[in-house]
């Protein structure tokens, strides 16, 4: 069996004071090139989560791997050092004054001109954006 890009074993959070833990014993498995879409009602722990996974957290319970790696500094944890994985939140604050390409050109901006054009474009296209 392939070892999984990033699992979570029992992953549980707790906000200091509260007697409810926001995140309670979530574990799972996701391999490469796989989309995993996390859904729930407002206050479930969705962001919390998002958060312990991307190290702006440390859980209170539970650990996460990647690679088969036990992540011990929130510093190293999923985000931070892996360009390839994003998180795609669920408030974009998108400014009104921005085009629907100038919005998804934005964080294009590292790249080349050239690749930022082709990207964008292809973007729209596949969002069924044009014109828009």
């Amino acid at each position: 069996m392939d070892v999984p890009l990033l699992e979570s074993s029992g992953l549980t959070f707790k906000y200091p004071g509260e007697e409810i833990a926001a995140v309670a014993d979530v574990s799972f498995r996701l391999s490469a090139k796989e989309i995993v879409t996390i859904v729930g009602s407002s206050g479930s722990g969705k962001t919390t989560l998002i958060n312990i996974i991307a190290g702006n957290l440390s859980p209170t319970g539970g650990r996460v791997l990647i690679n088969g790696q036990i992540m011990q500094d929130p510093a190293n944890f999923l985000v931070k050092g892996f360009e390839d994985v994003e998180i795609v939140k669920q408030d974009f604050q998108l400014s009104p004054r921005h085009t629907v390409h100038q919005t998804i050109r934005h964080p294009l901006r590292r790249y080349n001109q050239e690749y930022q054009d082709e990207r964008t474009q292809e973007l729209i296209a596949l969002c069924n954006l044009a014109g828009l």
